[in-house]
């Protein structure tokens, strides 16, 4: 009975964050997930400390904290369903790293672009690239064919955009499926790897980190044709009155920081050679 009591205590306690009432105006509640490599939280349940978090959208969190003195910042865990439920909530949410979909402007308000990148892609196994290579053209794998087909096992985030165009086309898969979880896309990779899959849709980095992690290339990243040519993403806030006067904040410090440019610089150090004229390409006109 008393380790049933504990466990009640425990439960409550981690739910806290998200039954509180509205904080005050001069508060800032950061939505967040693992995002690796460009994110890795250290967190006790929902609660992350930021000053032990990694990777260099950790330090642009950071940065924010330190030039928005005026508020007080807390940072929640939140799988990116969770997440909307907090945006849709009116305490105080706000974001970076989400992109601006028709969906998503129905409860956020965008700010300053925060970086681009290469867009999403399908990385496959050696087998499952084997049994589906006549879907690849010149322009990348034809993904709205792929799902058509109804046996191709699409590993997808639950909640996550990726792009307007890849969206549709994943909403028609016959099947798919989908995981909701801060480590979605590693488990999507290892059940890749045991051919419970067929494909999974990732960011360039996402596969390489996993790939250098595992130390094997047992896994192929894979244009999409229906991709577009990169992927940008912005800050973001909930959509209340209190979310459009902070999101003008937090917009003015990401352009005072240069935040795209030291992400540009931080692709520019950790990609691969032959990725880095790509990622060149996208930022041109942006960066010197």
């Amino acid at each position: 009975m008393k380790a049933l009591g504990f466990a009640i205590f425990i439960l409550l306690v981690n739910c806290s964050i998200f039954a509180a009432e509205k904080p005050g105006a001069e508060t800032i509640q950061w939505a967040m997930t693992d995002f690796p490599p460009f994110i890795l939280l250290s967190s006790d349940g929902a609660k992350v400390d930021i000053q032990k978090s990694q990777g260099p959208f950790a330090e642009i969190y950071r940065e924010l904290e330190r030039s928005l003195p005026q508020y007080k910042h807390t940072f929640v865990r939140a799988s990116f369903l969770r997440a909307e439920r907090l945006f849709l909530s009116g305490r105080h949410f706000c974001t970076l790293l989400l992109q601006d979909t028709p969906e998503r402007a129905r409860y956020l308000i965008f700010g300053a672009e925060v970086a681009r990148a290469l867009p999403i892609g399908l990385v496959m196994s050696s087998t499952s690239y084997n049994k589906f290579q006549q879907y690849e053209t010149s322009e990348g794998m034809e993904l709205a064919k792929l799902v058509q087909r109804g046996e191709f096992r699409l590993g997808v985030v639950q909640g996550r955009s990726y792009s307007n165009k890849i969206d549709e086309v994943i909403l028609k898969a016959k099947d798919s499926y989908r995981h909701v979880s801060d480590q979605a896309v590693g488990g999507l990779f290892t059940m890749l790897e045991k051919n419970r899959l067929d494909g999974v849709l990732s960011y360039y980095l996402e596969e390489w980190n996993h790939r250098k992690g595992q130390g094997s290339n047992l896994l192929k990243y894979l244009p999409v044709k229906e991709a577009p040519p990169y992927i940008s993403v912005r800050a973001s806030c909930e959509k209340t009155p209190w979310g459009e006067v902070t999101i003008k904040e937090i917009s003015k410090v990401v352009v005072e920081k240069n935040v795209r440019g030291r992400i540009f610089d931080y692709f520019q150090k950790s990609l691969p050679k032959e990725m880095k004229g790509k990622v060149r390409e996208i930022y041109r006109g942006l960066v010197p």
